[in-house]
Formats: structure tokens, C-alpha cells, sequence
């Protein structure tokens, strides 16, 4: 009722109180045992043993964007990947790209590869065969 009399016990909290710490502690401790919850009916329902797969990554070029015909050095990207290579240099080139990315170096060529999908990880050794096969690799 507006301009009514209203009883104090409605602004009382009787709960507990926690400081933002110890809240954010809570809800952290909720999360670990939710996902330990989680893992375990995983383990004991589907399977306990690491589930892992290879996973394909596409590094054909939607543009190009440097290219340069004399020295064959080249920045290449994709929507989820790029792919560039220089001159050999002893200086060790790095690209300025953010984020994971593989360096490696043939005879020739310094060598960067990034993709913002999945991890390449081993695959990485793939993707240096497709490029350069049969050429030692350092780094």
C-alpha cells in the first residue's frame, strides 16, 4: 500500500553473509565438484580411458594478402588459418601474429603456421610433409 506503514522485519536479512571472496570461493567449490561429478559419471557411464582423434586442418588459402614473386616469400590466411615462410635467416624470424603458433626451418625457408581451431600438436609434422616433404626440419 504506497505511503502505508510497513513492517521492519520485511528489510532484515537473516541469511548468511559472505564476504565477495568467500562467495566467489563458494561458487568455485560448487564448479569442481560439479565437473568431478560430470567427469566421474563419464568415466563409469562411456569410458575412462583418453578420448582423442586426429582432426583435419585446412590450410589452402583464402587470400594471399604478401606474396612475393622474387623470393617466393608468402603470408597466407584462411578463416581459421595461416601460413607463412621467409628466406632463412639466422636471425630466426617470428611472425606478428598472436596467439599458438609452429616455427620450424627447412634448408631454405623459416616456416610459421597458426590456426585458431584446434591445437596442431603432432599434426603439425603432417602438415610439414605436405609442404616440403622429405626435407630435414629444424626447430
Amino acid at each position: 500500500m504506497v505511503g502505508g506503514a510497513c513492517d521492519e522485519e520485511l528489510f532484515t536479512w537473516n541469511g548468511p553473509v559472505y564476504t565477495p571472496e568467500e562467495y566467489e570461493q563458494m561458487l568455485t567449490d560448487q564448479r569442481v565438484a560439479r565437473e568431478h561429478e560430470q567427469k566421474s559419471w563419464f568415466e563409469q557411464t562411456v569410458t575412462a580411458n583418453p578420448v582423442t582423434t586426429r582432426v583435419l586442418v585446412e590450410f589452402t588459402p583464402e587470400s594471399v594478402p604478401f606474396r612475393d614473386p622474387v623470393t617466393g616469400e608468402f603470408d597466407e590466411f584462411n578463416s581459421q588459418t595461416s601460413l607463412s615462410r621467409r628466406r632463412r635467416r639466422d636471425d630466426r624470424w617470428l611472425p606478428r601474429w598472436g596467439g599458438v603458433h609452429y616455427l620450424w626451418s627447412t634448408p631454405e625457408w623459416d616456416w610459421a603456421a597458426a590456426t585458431l581451431g584446434p591445437a596442431l600438436d603432432d599434426a603439425v609434422h603432417q602438415l610439414q610433409h605436405a609442404l616440403h616433404p622429405g626435407e630435414p626440419v629444424e626447430r
